[in-house]
């Protein structure tokens, strides 16, 4: 049976690029939460016939509609990107406020021991 690759409502791979591309989470973050191997996006991004079931789970973590991810001349109200973009900036930030508490609590814990190598140089001294 011989496909038309040209149909304008063929699935864009593509687009499912675009959206993990946007998305400001970590790349293995995007597959955790998605439900999603790699491979499996990597996968959809390059086939014009992915799984529907995969297709589901990309268009329901990304609160798209399932539309958004064929040719068609659909408008898409980018909300969905909007908001998952907020929700990845709430991620990140929290993730830079854990990092700086490690950061800050390792900085005190080097300058303890350069006090205590410091007082015990100093009484070795006496």
């Amino acid at each position: 049976m011989w496909v038309n690759e040209d149909r304008e409502d063929m699935f864009d791979g593509k687009k499912v690029k675009e959206v993990m591309d946007s998305y400001l989470g970590s790349k293995i973050d995007f597959y955790t939460k998605s439900g999603l191997s790699k491979s499996t996006i990597i996968s959809m991004m390059a086939t014009r016939n992915p799984q529907a079931d995969n297709l589901e789970k990309l268009a329901d973590f990304v609160k798209a509609p399932i539309d958004y991810f064929f040719n068609r001349d659909i408008e898409i109200d980018n909300k969905f990107l909007e908001k998952k973009n907020k929700q990845s900036i709430k991620i990140l930030v929290e993730e830079i406020k854990q990092l700086t508490k490690k950061n800050t609590l390792m900085e005190i814990e080097i300058e303890r021991l350069k006090r205590v190598i410091e007082d015990s140089q100093f009484h070795k001294a006496d």
